[in-house]
């Protein structure tokens, strides 16, 4: 019940479904991963890992584990614990490197540290995984950052080319240009 109310974007009705399904079966680790989830949209981040990590000790099926993993990277991020963010996010790569959450996770930790040429082939896979228009125009600024002008020239294009209202949402001198 609780899922079917989140799907309907009532997550705070679905909430005591979570609480209830763990009372039930304490051992299942996606009812952990759910109450997890709820408390980190909620705030609440320190409760939400102590949740994860249970989730993670009751053990799961690999594609379970690397969501619980990417949630705890997203996680430490917020709380600036940027090592156990990075390891959390390699962790659910490793279950499941098809997700692009982890690989964007991993691009915003590395700009955080100051370390932009690092972020971009993470970003890069991430926009390749999900493409968006506001993906493309982040990879352009981080490889015009870099001073990758041409792919940084490219990767706005295709953000343009998926949404063309981006061009008069620009700032004058923040279009990358194709000189070289």
């Amino acid at each position: 019940m609780g899922v079917a109310l989140v799907q309907l974007n009532r997550v705070d009705e679905a909430y005591p479904f979570f609480v209830r399904a763990a009372q039930d079966e304490p051992n299942d680790p996606v009812a952990r991963l759910n109450i997890g989830a709820y408390l980190q949209q909620h705030g609440r981040t320190a409760d939400a890992i102590q949740q994860y990590e249970l989730a993670l000790d009751l053990g799961a099926e690999p594609g379970m584990r690397a969501a619980t993993y990417a949630n705890l990277g997203l996680a430490y991020s917020e709380l600036g614990d940027y090592g156990k963010a990075r390891s959390s996010f390699q962790q659910s790569l490793r279950l499941n490197p098809g997700q692009p959450g982890p690989w964007q996770g991993l691009a915003l930790i590395s700009q955080k540290q100051g370390n932009p040429e690092e972020a971009i082939p993470y970003f890069a896979r991430s926009v390749e995984l999900q493409p968006s228009a506001q993906g493309y125009l982040q990879l352009a600024s981080l490889l015009a950052q870099t001073n990758h002008r041409a792919e940084a020239f490219a990767a706005y294009q295709q953000a343009v080319r998926m949404d063309p209202s981006l061009i008069e949402s620009q700032p004058a001198g923040q279009k990358p240009t194709g000189q070289h």
